[in-house]
């Protein structure tokens, strides 16, 4: 697979299928097993083509990053939704294939987002992840994030943890 001809770019109404489906696969192998079944079917279901259009239309900020001109993963981004945590900007979702993971693909999305967050005067930034996977949890402590804050998401069969990770500002890239 062709990795050295990749690009990101900002998302575009076109991308909405790719979206849909990067989501869909990213989410099964990420969540099966973690997020009930019941509810993990009900959120890729809702994630087709025109609900990705909706999110786009409404200014949604959002990154795909292309390997030999196939979408291959995203990042959806933009102000911090965790009230007064010192962290203005949060990045939402990171997802590329599972054929495609491990090859540094998340790791470029993710400082691509990071860039991006601070030219828009979001400095310090966040995200979350399920506390009982290893893999995100891992992919966050391994870019510097550090636990600062735990919730919970209620299923009707389960509940899970999750954790927020956090970025201070970086020096030198605060918009003034």
């Amino acid at each position: 697979m062709p990795v050295s001809q990749r690009s990101i770019r900002p998302g575009s109404p076109a991308d909405a299928p790719f979206l849909s489906e990067i989501y869909a696969e990213a989410s099964r192998s990420a969540f099966q097993g973690l997020i009930p079944h019941a509810p993990l079917s009900l959120m890729i279901a809702k994630r087709t083509p025109p609900w990705w259009e909706r999110l786009m239309g409404h200014g949604m900020r959002l990154l795909v990053l292309e390997v030999a001109g196939r979408v291959e993963g995203y990042v959806t981004l933009g102000p911090s939704r965790y009230g007064d945590s010192g962290y203005a900007g949060e990045i939402y979702e990171i997802y590329v294939r599972p054929d495609h993971q491990g090859l540094g693909l998340g790791s470029e999305l993710f400082s691509a987002s990071r860039d991006l967050l601070d030219s828009t005067g979001l400095a310090g930034h966040m995200a979350w992840a399920l506390a009982d996977s290893a893999q995100a949890c891992g992919f966050f402590v391994s870019h510097g994030g550090r636990e600062f804050a735990r919730s919970r998401l209620m299923y009707p069969q389960r509940t899970l943890e999750r954790i927020a990770f956090g970025w201070p500002a970086r020096s030198g890239r605060q918009r003034d």
